[in-house]
């Protein structure tokens, strides 16, 4: 059982998609920093930080699992004013080898601050 954390710094902007590269938050719409899992299992768990409430009103802010590049169903959309969400009820399958990211999208009008997220691998 492992947790896997990542993160970015700084202000998302508004209509962006970000990778957590475990840097600067700068539109990273390349993965630069993937967690590479070393036996079969399944990945669940999801919980996602910000330090600053999500804004707008649209609750569009979501952070995806993904996994070899692809989306899983391991999502969670941030609440109007809220600075948490989190998916207890998905779990994917996954292989030793495979690569997995998470990916942070804002919807137009909202922004984010100094974004982490984890997720469980057992």
């Amino acid at each position: 059982h492992a947790t896997v954390s990542r993160f970015c710094t700084g202000t998302v902007g508004s209509a962006e998609t970000e990778y957590l590269n475990m840097a600067a938050c700068s539109g990273a719409t390349t993965l630069t920093a993937t967690y590479i899992v070393t036996q079969p299992g399944v990945i669940g768990t999801l919980r996602v930080n910000t330090s600053v409430a999500f804004t707008g009103g649209t609750a569009k802010d979501v952070a995806t699992v993904y996994k070899n590049g692809s989306g899983t169903t391991i999502t969670c959309t941030g609440a109007a004013m809220a600075t948490t969400c989190s998916d207890l009820t998905h779990f994917v399958t996954v292989a030793a080898g495979d690569v997995l990211a998470v990916q942070f999208v804002t919807a137009t009008s909202d922004m984010a601050a100094n974004v982490s997220a984890s997720f469980e691998v057992y």
